[in-house]
């Protein structure tokens, strides 16, 4: 399939984060950008879809802290179906509990995250 879309697709899933750090280069942080309501879990399904037909083939996971966002482990394993993953860019450690059952059961040694 021939296609102008990259390969990766980066999905920023939550405006939230759970830290304040100075570097931060999120630009609604940053006072650049008013934040828009965040999407639905179903409508990031439905972007997913979308993107793996048109033959995107990873998908990256980023935020603010994307594992915060309600749902995140449900839309990682539903890409997985679909493509493998990347280790989220800017999870804190934090967050790094939520994760461990998810990653003990995927079929993507790249979906680990740490």
């Amino acid at each position: 399939m021939t296609t102008i879309l990259p390969s990766v697709a980066v999905l920023e899933m939550t405006y939230r984060c759970n830290h304040a750090c100075r570097f931060c280069s999120c630009p609604w942080f940053a006072g650049m950008l008013k934040p828009e309501p965040e999407m639905e879990i179903g409508e990031w399904k439905r972007l997913i879809e979308a993107y793996s037909a048109a033959g995107v083939t990873q998908f990256s996971f980023t935020g603010g802290e994307a594992l915060l966002k309600d749902g995140c482990l449900e839309l990682m394993d539903f890409a997985s179906k679909r493509a493998s993953l990347r280790r989220p860019r800017d999870t804190s450690a934090r967050s790094a509990a939520r994760v461990t059952p998810y990653s003990a059961r995927t079929r993507h040694p790249t979906t680990e995250c740490d």
